[in-house]
């Protein structure tokens, strides 16, 4: 079995099994999958979140969204910058593995493969419709903008997504 293939076979397998063994069943939500909301915030530590402890930070949203939903309580991040980071959370391969190690300067020509399976491809596999809004970080970038967005990677909606280099603000709306 090519490497591709066997991703392709685990992410499925993953989703369909952490489906089933959360209770998520056909009676559960009208036979419809759970919802699932992942928030990636660039330097946020856990110890940040109310929902972890903090009484210094109000994060009441955050709170409730923990309550309602699933907590994570053991975790480790593959990098501890955004680029590496976002794409070992997008492939589920190690930043190294995919010629990522720090951040993407705007004039990087690397890029998160067009050919790289991704999760939200995976998700949509599974019969989810993805969405994405902030920070992609993981595009080649050219006068003409960036080489390859998120669309290209399995999320049908993208909003408010950097079309420059990252920097002083470029992803979010008005600038560029």
């Amino acid at each position: 079995m090519k490497r591709r293939d066997f991703i392709k076979t685990m992410g499925l397998a993953t989703t369909a099994m952490v489906s089933s063994q959360c209770g998520f069943s056909g009676a559960y939500n009208n036979g419809r999958p759970p919802n699932v909301v992942l928030i990636l915030a660039d330097d946020l530590g856990w110890a940040e979140l109310g929902c972890y402890g903090n009484s210094f930070n109000e994060t009441p949203n955050l709170d409730k969204l923990a309550r309602q939903g699933m907590r994570f309580t053991d975790a480790y991040a593959a990098a501890p910058v955004c680029s590496p980071y976002r794409a070992a959370l997008m492939s589920g391969q190690f930043p190294a593995r995919i010629g990522v190690t720090d951040y993407l300067r705007p004039d990087t020509d690397w890029r998160l493969p067009d050919e790289m399976i991704t999760l939200p491809e995976l998700f949509k596999k599974a019969g989810y419709a993805t969405g994405m809004t902030g920070k992609w970080h993981l595009s080649g970038y050219s006068d003409d903008g960036v080489k390859s967005g998120p669309g290209k990677h399995g999320f049908d909606k993208v909003m408010i997504s950097e079309q420059t280099g990252i920097g002083g603000g470029s992803y979010f709306h008005p600038y560029k």
